[in-house]
């Protein structure tokens, strides 16, 4: 299985470079392809349990490597198994920001559990494009320490830019802590 767990479990920020490097290739090699080379299993789009999937700007899925069933169906109000409607708030956020992380609760294709997930989405042309990870405790607890350790050993040389961000990252793990324990 192409998304089967790798020895070590992704992370939301290998997710989020996974995008950006869709993004890149949608650029340069227009959406069309881009769409046909993401719908692949076996691409560099794929990479352990990391994949990256594509929404045109209503929420219909265009490119699903994993799923491919899914194509063509609108999820948009289709809520997660904690009655989140995390695919709508996605379309939303690339309406007023053009990227982001969206977490929600989905059940992992290899457990074959309801796990806390985050994905990160871009908006490119006419496509959204999202690639997310399932988060551990300790990733969140780990998280969380690394962040606060980068800011609280040298808070001096911590500009004003990066404290907001280290900030909004703190926020969106404790959305994470939250999920898993709700």
């Amino acid at each position: 299985m192409a998304w089967g767990y790798a020895a070590q479990k992704a992370t939301p920020e290998e997710a989020k470079k996974m995008v950006e490097e869709a993004v890149a290739y949608v650029k340069a090699n227009g959406e069309e392809k881009a769409v046909k080379d993401f719908n692949k299993p076996k691409s560099k789009f794929v990479k352990g349990e990391l994949y990256v999937f594509a929404y045109d700007l209503n929420g219909v899925v265009v490119a699903h490597p994993v799923l491919p069933q899914n194509i063509g169906k609108d999820f948009l109000n289709t809520p997660d198994s904690k009655g989140k409607l995390f695919r709508k708030e996605a379309v939303e956020l690339m309406k007023t920001k053009g990227s982001g992380f969206v977490d929600y609760t989905f059940l992992n294709p290899v457990t074959k559990k309801e796990e806390p997930k985050t994905t990160y989405y871009q908006k490119t042309g006419g496509l959204i494009i999202g690639c997310g990870a399932y988060i551990l405790r300790g990733q969140v607890q780990d998280f969380i320490f690394l962040l606060s350790f980068s800011f609280f050993e040298s808070p001096k040389s911590c500009d004003i830019q990066t404290f907001y961000a280290i900030m909004k990252e703190i926020q969106a793990v404790m959305g994470m802590a939250r999920l898993l324990h709700s």
